[in-house]
């Protein structure tokens, strides 16, 4: 599980055997680890404005300096993916990889309350977070075998459908979405079949 830092310079990762949580520069270099975050720890997202990662550990989540020093704890809460709100106030985040909630927690004040029920269940990663809006992953009222999203506006919390889900469904567990720089754009992961083992490329067949 990898997460950009908000100035595009660095990427945050957790090991999937669980040893560390680890920065590395997006041009390249040799990972290190990251001060203070002990093992198992899982899902890091950078703060807001970059000076910290969270990330989930023993039921908890914590936070620890990028420039280095000893980890706190936010919350008790067992975590997912997790997404800051982009003013540094909030902590939005699924607590297990079969819930359908979406949490809020108040960096100020360190209420937590729920901000969406209906993300699909094992879907835990199939929502993002913009600066009005959360788009998530969740069933068609209309037709629960199929599958919708939709947006739900932070401030006033009205909740529309925007569109059925485009093609096949992912795999569950292999669902995180993105949303572009400039919020114009979500990027969804979703399963496309070949039904051929040859491709084409260029004048090259290539089996695999």
């Amino acid at each position: 599980a990898g997460r950009w830092s908000p100035d595009g310079k660095t990427i945050v990762y957790h090991q999937i055997n669980g040893t560390g949580v680890y920065l590395v520069d997006s041009g390249g270099g040799v990972p290190r680890l990251l001060a203070g975050a002990p093992a198992p720890a899982g899902h890091p997202v950078f703060t807001a404005d970059g000076s910290g990662v969270f990330y989930g550990y023993d039921g908890r989540i914590l936070l620890s300096p990028v420039s280095g020093g000893s980890a706190s704890s936010v919350v008790t809460s067992r975590s997912h993916q997790k997404i800051p709100s982009a003013d540094g106030r909030y902590l939005y985040f699924t607590a297990g990889r079969t819930e359908t909630t979406i949490w809020r927690l108040s960096l100020e004040s360190g209420l937590q309350t729920r901000f969406v029920d209906g993300l699909l269940p094992g879907y835990w990663g199939a929502w993002a977070l913009g600066t009005s809006g959360l788009f998530y992953l969740a069933a068609d009222e209309n037709s629960p075998a199929q599958a919708v999203i939709r947006r739900k506006d932070l401030l006033t919390g009205q909740d529309l459908v925007l569109t059925g889900f485009p093609g096949p469904m992912p795999p569950i567990g292999a669902s995180a979405w993105s949303l572009s720089s400039r919020h114009r754009a979500l990027y969804a992961v979703r399963t496309d079949v070949s039904h051929s083992d040859v491709t084409l490329i260029g004048d090259t067949l290539v089996s695999r």
